[in-house]
């Protein structure tokens, strides 16, 4: 992980933790369960040092219907792009992350 941040730049870890908590009493209040707090908030503040985010989340969590309840993109100060799998990634999903990296 340390030589994947600092391919990054530093970018992949917080310097400050509080401000996962905060984003995620923001924006995540009264939810629990899967990470999903952290997910969101993690999303969040990668946008704003970042070009582009990309999430995954496993469907049968339904924490991507949570996520997009919570509007995550319009929170976002760079593009999001969220994958929810369930073990069907096919030629269209390839597309459409290619697309996204392309516009990066």
């Amino acid at each position: 992980m340390e030589e994947v941040n600092k391919g990054l730049k530093n970018k992949l870890f917080e310097e400050r933790y509080e401000d996962l908590f905060d984003i995620a009493d923001k924006y995540m209040y009264k939810v629990s369960g899967g990470n999903i707090r952290y997910r969101y908030a993690k999303a969040v503040l990668m946008s704003r040092k970042t070009d582009g985010v990309l999430t995954f989340e496993p469907r049968y969590e339904n924490a991507s219907m949570v996520i997009d309840m919570r509007r995550l993109a319009d929170k976002t100060d760079s593009p999001a792009f969220r994958v929810s799998l369930d073990g069907d990634w096919d030629e269209s999903s390839w597309a459409r992350l290619e697309s996204f990296l392309y516009y990066l």
